[in-house]
């Protein structure tokens, strides 16, 4: 009874970790006929939910609104082609090109962190907001900017141009590394304090 008369108080909210910022979302907003969660899923996130409401806490966002709620801060407006990447605690959730599976996260992308001193982290996150405000090369696939992450996406040698890899020991070092050289399309994302390179 107690959590009958609970959950309508916070049935249209939820909050999820993505950027390195917990942010809520009003899940009427930004769902998704079209990305609604499948049986497995739900599946899934029955138990979580469960003691969400036996605590009072917000529920976690489902992959259907997260996917909408980043989608909506790019200029596609489209979660098409994108998946969400668990990058660990701190992070949290980014939004990168590649395959979803059933949880609406990458079904083979993965990311990693490039751990880079601040001064060579700044300088990349300078030359990743100044490409966003040039018109695109012809070398680049894709380009997006959402919720306080930047992503570049195209071959390593367009991203060791686009990001000034020479400025960055780190940088220029991941993407010398066999996993990323062999992937032949990579993505760089930028969050505030933090940069990782992904692919499939």
């Amino acid at each position: 009874m107690a959590l009958c008369s609970a959950a309508p108080a916070w049935a249209d909210i939820c909050t999820v970790r993505v950027n390195a910022m917990d942010i809520t979302i009003d899940t009427e907003q930004f769902a998704d006929d079209d990305l609604s969660p499948g049986l497995r899923e739900r599946l899934l996130r029955s138990p979580g939910r469960l003691m969400d409401r036996i605590k009072g806490d917000e529920p976690t966002c489902t992959s259907d609104v997260t996917l909408t709620f980043m989608a909506s801060l790019t200029e596609s407006y489209t979660s098409e082609g994108f998946c969400l990447d668990y990058t660990g605690d701190d992070v949290g959730y980014v939004m990168v090109p590649g395959e979803q599976n059933f949880r609406g996260r990458c079904e083979r992308t993965t990311c990693q962190r490039v751990d880079m001193a601040s001064d060579e982290l700044k300088q990349v996150q300078d030359n990743m907001t100044h490409v966003f405000g040039q018109p695109p090369t012809p070398g680049e696939i894709r380009r997006a900017e959402t919720f306080g992450a930047k992503l570049l996406q195209g071959s390593d040698r367009f991203l060791r141009t686009q990001a000034n890899g020479a400025a960055s020991v780190a940088l220029t070092a991941a993407l010398g590394t066999p996993a990323i050289a062999a992937a032949g399309i990579v993505t760089l994302v930028a969050v505030e304090g933090s940069a990782f390179l992904c692919r499939d």
